[in-house]
């Protein structure tokens, strides 16, 4: 739920606890229009006197979507409580229909309206494939199995425009809303808005009841190599709309188990679809050509070469190798660390483009790893259209996993906690 509705909340809940009557079937219709789960419905109900029910139903209220919240408005309005929202609720009815001022955010769950062009088919897991795997796999099976974050930044300050980014947003949003997950996407935010978000979702109570995170990064980026007479470091970072660089260790920090104890044990899931080519600098080397630059020229000679429009993607990828830290982590990377990473102008990138296609097709049946070891596959097999066979247009997609559990299925359609 956006911050302002947050703020509203938390200034009228005296008001709340105090006039709302949870009788009378209200839990009953939170439930049955999966704003809460049975297992929460039942804890409110067994609650000793109505107040406690109230203030449970607004902590819960408070980590669900903005739809959830007009929901709300219309059960309070059917059981004859409507003063209660013309008083308290009344300016929050329609926030969920709202675009923020910059554009930047939007968010949905599964029960999102796509449209029939958008909507991506997913195979269902059948019972027999879940009761066989469930006690050897991740937990996988609530009606939303949690969040999944989309950084798009599509214009970085100073760099070329990254045309097709807004297909590879469409494609997995989705994606992973059939796959039962909230989509939050943020669209060009700033280096800022990027780790004042990924601070938030560190902080965010509702992760106690998520079984899994998600997060996309799309953007422009490099690696840089500093070297010196003392050794070599390397740092990845990615841009956001201001043109200025996040480190990739502050993107994934915040998410470890150590600083993000509710998703302790969960996977986390994080996928960068970014060109990794290095910049290089310091006392031994001071004539490196940019990222940028590079990309610039390989975009001119696919251009002048074949009339399909291509666009090279510039973003960093994450750590290289994961820290002992990131356990229960999947770091998926569009490229290999020193290489450039395609993305057409029509159809979106090679890699958001093959996860899409092969966890559409198998996430029913396959494991999180063999699917990205297809994925890989899809991504290798690939040159751009109308273009000589080039090895050096590849492109090799990879990931790292430090996963404690045999196995991370989707199970898609499967639900056994609402």
């Amino acid at each position: 739920m956006r911050e302002e509705l947050l703020e509203i909340l938390s200034k009228n809940r005296p008001q709340l606890v105090e006039n709302i009557d949870p009788e009378h079937g209200i839990l009953n219709d939170l439930l049955a229009q999966n704003v809460f789960t049975r297992r929460q419905a039942k804890t409110i109900e067994v609650m000793p006197d109505p107040f406690r029910q109230v203030e449970a139903i607004l902590d819960n209220l408070r980590r669900r979507p903005d739809e959830d919240f007009d929901k709300f408005c219309n059960i309070l309005c059917k059981h004859r409580q409507d003063e209660v929202v013309e008083k308290y609720l009344k300016p929050l009815k329609s926030a969920s229909s709202e675009i923020d001022d910059d554009e930047k955010h939007s968010t949905g769950c599964k029960s999102q309206e796509l449209t029939s062009e958008s909507i991506i088919q997913v195979r269902k897991s059948s019972r027999e494939f879940y009761d066989k795997f469930k006690q050897s796999a991740y937990p996988m099976c609530n009606q939303f199995r949690g969040k999944c974050i989309i950084f798009n930044v599509e214009t970085v300050r100073g760099m070329t425009r990254r045309e097709g980014t807004e297909r590879d947003l469409q494609n997995l949003r989705s994606l992973f809303t059939t796959l039962h997950f909230c989509v939050d996407a943020f669209t060009d935010p700033t280096a800022k808005d990027i780790t004042d978000k990924m601070q938030k979702i560190a902080r965010d109570p509702g992760l106690e009841q998520d079984q899994c995170l998600v997060l996309f990064l799309l953007s422009h980026g490099r690696v840089v190599t500093t070297m010196t007479r003392h050794g070599v470091t390397s740092i990845e970072h990615i841009y956001g709309s201001d043109g200025l660089p996040v480190k990739t260790e502050d993107i994934l920090e915040p998410i470890t188990n150590a600083r993000c104890p509710a998703m302790r044990g969960k996977p986390k899931l994080v996928f960068f679809q970014a060109c990794r080519e290095i910049f290089k600098v310091g006392s031994l080397e001071t004539d490196a050509i940019a990222t940028d630059a590079i990309c610039a020229t390989v975009a001119t000679t696919i251009s002048s070469s074949s009339s399909s429009l291509y666009a090279i993607s510039a973003a960093s990828a994450s750590l290289s190798q994961p820290p002992i830290s990131l356990k229960d982590f999947v770091v998926g990377y569009s490229t290999e660390s020193g290489y450039l990473s395609f993305r057409e102008v029509q159809s979106g990138s090679w890699y958001i483009d093959a996860i899409v296609r092969v966890f559409s097709e198998f996430a029913h049946e396959m494991d999180l790893c063999a699917m990205l070891r297809k994925v890989n596959g899809i991504v290798a097999e690939q040159w751009p259209t109308g273009s000589a066979i080039d090895n050096s247009l590849r492109q090799v997609a990879t990931h790292t996993d430090s996963l404690t559990k045999p196995y991370l299925f989707f199970f898609p359609g499967i639900v056994t906690e609402r």
